[in-house]
């Protein structure tokens, strides 16, 4: 997706103005049977094409959906590549990744949807780090008893509950609630060096969800973090203050 920008920077008193290129998604899925396959989505941004995204997918029945892999899933103001109007993601989302799961908002794990025609409800089991690294959230062992854990002591896991409504009126509401709790303690989570679990819920209104439906179309995300207290934060603080 490209867009035109212009920045101004206060304190280098620097402004630019140009054309660039956001983001690029390059999506595939290959089906073993209608209802079974593998799903991967490849991002290119800033020079360099990632793995972004690749799961496998199982629908034993049209109401349910498992997917495993890493993958984009149960949160706070998630809101499709396909169903943005703009060239990003709203500022509320990108900071939620930022300080729990990363950067982009794709964590590895088992996530089961159940739909009916208003509603879908959503659980995903994850590991509550969504980094490549094997010593992070890319739990990959070898078979050797001595790399059993990577040399890694992590017991934290994460879970995330959401669901979903949508109104029966021609130009429909959507309502997303989400709460999750999150104990691996990652990276983004650090307070003076300290990772913390941590509690968090949301909640996301759509007026107009689907692109093109309506002439103006309205979204409200709110979102909180509730860290866990990091001991002895306080008296560090006070030893540093002069």
């Amino acid at each position: 997706m490209g867009r035109a920008s212009w920045g101004q920077s206060k304190p280098t008193s620097t402004t630019r103005i140009g054309w660039g290129i956001r983001q690029l998604h390059l999506h595939t899925s290959a089906h073993l049977r209608p209802n079974l396959g593998v799903s991967v989505r490849v991002n290119g941004n800033t020079n360099a094409f990632y793995l972004l995204n690749v799961h496998a997918f199982y629908s034993p029945t049209d109401a349910l959906r498992i997917r495993m892999g890493r993958l984009i899933t149960a949160k706070p103001a998630i809101t499709p590549v396909w169903l943005m109007d703009s060239v990003d993601r709203a500022a509320v989302e990108t900071l939620w990744n930022r300080r729990t799961i990363g950067a982009d908002g794709h964590d590895f794990g088992l996530d089961i949807q159940y739909a009916l025609s208003r509603w879908t409800w959503t659980i995903f089991l994850h590991n509550g780090d969504g980094h490549w690294n094997r010593a992070r959230g890319n739990f990959n062992p070898n078979l050797g008893p001595a790399n059993a854990t990577d040399q890694t002591n992590q017991r934290g896991a994460a879970i995330s509950l959401r669901t979903s409504w949508t109104s029966p009126h021609r130009r429909p509401v959507r309502i997303h609630a989400h709460t999750s709790y999150n104990g691996s303690r990652n990276p983004n989570t650090e307070l003076d060096g300290v990772g913390r679990t941590y509690r968090s819920y949301g909640a996301q209104l759509h007026w107009g969800a689907l692109p093109g439906s309506q002439p103006i179309r309205l979204k409200l995300d709110v979102s909180a973090i509730h860290y866990a207290s990091v001991e002895g934060f306080a008296e560090r603080q006070h030893a540093r203050d002069p």
